[in-house]
């Protein structure tokens, strides 16, 4: 019978991997077991390759880019990021992503399981034009005008930021790489992406030089969600403006983080949910606007006004707060 038969498959996947890792066979169970998931499991484990190989994938970061995407939908009354971390422990409960980390008993990061897995996701992200990966200047010339909707850089190479009209409708951008040059060349010109809902940005590298990224454009992203910075200096405008729909902030840059004014005073942020600053935003006195707000980290509370502190207490959806 069926149970029998998936039975058998279970108890020899391990030697067939250890035996013969190209195995024909091994790739065929694997695409049944692709095949086997909903419509929603499918995109979220298709999302994978917008991660470079071999790295750890923070848990909060998948599942709340998921929801930014518009990949999670409302049901029975239940909290997103509740389905979504659903859909997270499902993937792993079906071994196509494995934990890596734990804190307090819980998964942190993940990877994929198996290489095998990783070429199963290339392939069908690579079938739906699901995620677009630039590695090379090759990858660029080959790209020509298809539509892209998610655009992963893993190189620096200059060609990569010229327009395009296949550009127009990119939703997410994920950059892991290093500045090519003072000036940037490598670097996505976030002016060009319209569409834009999730933007990760983790630049790396060593400069003589006080290079900075300008991110005034993203004042004129207004459908963006997601925002996570590492690395490099990153220069905020005066005030990010009126993105209503803007969930996460999340600034992982150390003290690489300048700030022209404190960017939360004007800013209308009614969705805001996750908020996490290198410490060097302060606690403005827009802070009681921020009606949605869920995490505050790495708020800088040395200058702050006894008002501003009482405001705080009008946050009812606030549930973690890390202050410096």
């Amino acid at each position: 019978n069926k149970l029998d038969n998936w039975l058998k498959i279970k108890y020899s996947m391990g030697f067939e991997l250890e035996t013969n890792p190209n195995s024909k066979w091994m790739k065929h169970i694997l695409k049944l077991s692709y095949n086997n998931l909903s419509w929603d499991l499918k995109t979220c484990f298709l999302y994978l390759h917008m991660y470079p190989e071999n790295i750890n994938i923070m848990k909060k970061d998948l599942v709340r880019q998921w929801i930014a995407e518009g990949f999670i939908t409302q049901r029975d009354n239940r909290d997103l990021e509740d389905i979504a971390e659903s859909y997270f422990r499902d993937l792993i409960n079906r071994s196509l992503i494995k934990p890596v980390q734990f804190k307090y008993g819980e998964v942190v990061s993940c990877r994929v399981v198996h290489n095998l897995l990783l070429d199963l996701i290339v392939e069908k992200s690579t079938e739906e034009n699901f995620v677009t990966v630039i590695s090379t200047d090759q990858d660029c010339s080959r790209r020509g005008n298809f539509l892209i909707r998610r655009l992963n850089y893993r190189s620096n190479c200059a060609n990569i930021i010229q327009a395009s009209e296949s550009l127009h409708q990119v939703r997410s951008i994920t950059y892991f790489g290093n500045w090519l040059h003072q000036r940037g060349e490598s670097l996505p010109r976030l002016r060009m992406f319209k569409a834009l809902r999730v933007l990760h940005l983790r630049i790396e590298g060593y400069f003589s030089f006080r290079a900075i990224y300008d991110l005034s454009p993203i004042c004129n992203l207004f459908q963006l969600r997601y925002l996570k910075l590492e690395g490099i200096f990153f220069q905020f405008p005066d005030t990010i403006g009126e993105l209503r729909y803007l969930q996460v902030v999340d600034i992982n840059c150390g003290t690489n983080l300048v700030l022209v004014g404190g960017f939360l005073s004007d800013a209308c942020l009614p969705s805001l949910r996750h908020l996490r600053t290198a410490g060097s935003e302060e606690l403005g006195r827009g802070i009681n606007r921020l009606t949605s707000i869920r995490t505050l980290e790495g708020i800088n509370f040395c200058n702050c006004s006894v008002e501003n502190i009482r405001h705080l207490g009008l946050l009812a959806n606030l549930r973690t707060l890390s202050v410096i």
